[in-house]
């Protein structure tokens, strides 16, 4: 389970929230105005998040690594489609399938 800490408490308490986020028990999520804004894990735990995030891009079709980026280009550009047009069409999908 994470942990939620406003960054006042990571000011005051770092090292017990590092000896925390060390322990590999938790990752602690930091927020800012009461908004997440980083999150502290340990180093090993960061280390072999960065191998997975690899082997994944590795292993991944080169497409659908692009996917997000234009999802993203697309909505700022404002060509979104509503929730319930894009679940009925997969539901058209799936029954014609």
């Amino acid at each position: 389970m994470d942990d939620i800490i406003p960054i006042s408490d990571l000011q005051s308490q770092a090292k017990k929230y590092v000896e925390v986020a060390k322990s590999g028990k938790d990752r602690i999520i930091i927020t800012q105005r009461g908004r997440p804004a980083a999150v502290l894990m340990g180093y090993d735990e960061y280390r072999e998040f960065l191998e997975l995030t690899a082997t994944f891009i590795e292993q991944a079709d080169p497409e659908a690594l692009e996917m997000p980026r234009i999802g993203m280009r697309q909505s700022q550009e404002g060509k979104t489609v509503e929730l319930d047009e894009v679940l009925k069409k997969l539901e058209r999908r799936r029954r014609s399938a």
